[in-house]
C-alpha cells in the first residue's frame, strides 16, 4: 500500500477488493449449484419441481441414491435462488 497518509483511499480499495471477492465467490457458488441442477435434470429427465410432483423418490423405492440426489438437488435449487438474490442485491445480476 502506498504510504501517503490517505487512509480513506486504502479503505475504499480494501472495500472494493472485498466486494469483488464476495462477488466472485457468489458467482462461483451459483455456477456450482447450476451445474448440479443441470446434472440432475439430465439424469432424471425432469426439472426438480417435476421430480417432486411425480414423486420420483417413492417410485424408485426410496433408494439411497435417489434420496441422496433429492436432498442434494433441493439444496442446489435453494442455493441458486439464494445466490441470485445475493448477486442481484450487489448489482452483479440485473
Amino acid at each position: 500500500w502506498p504510504h501517503h497518509g490517505n487512509y480513506g483511499e486504502k479503505s475504499l480499495v480494501a472495500e472494493s477488493l472485498g466486494l469483488n471477492i464476495k462477488n466472485w465467490s457468489n458467482c462461483r457458488r451459483l455456477a456450482h449449484y447450476e451445474n448440479l441442477d443441470r446434472g440432475f435434470q439430465k439424469k432424471y429427465g425432469v426439472s426438480f419441481e417435476e421430480f417432486e410432483e411425480k414423486n420420483v423418490v417413492k417410485k424408485k423405492g426410496f433408494s439411497w441414491e435417489v434420496e441422496s440426489d433429492a436432498m442434494a438437488w433441493e439444496q442446489a435449487v435453494d442455493g441458486i435462488k439464494t445466490m441470485r438474490t445475493r448477486l442481484e442485491d450487489l448489482d452483479v445480476l440485473k
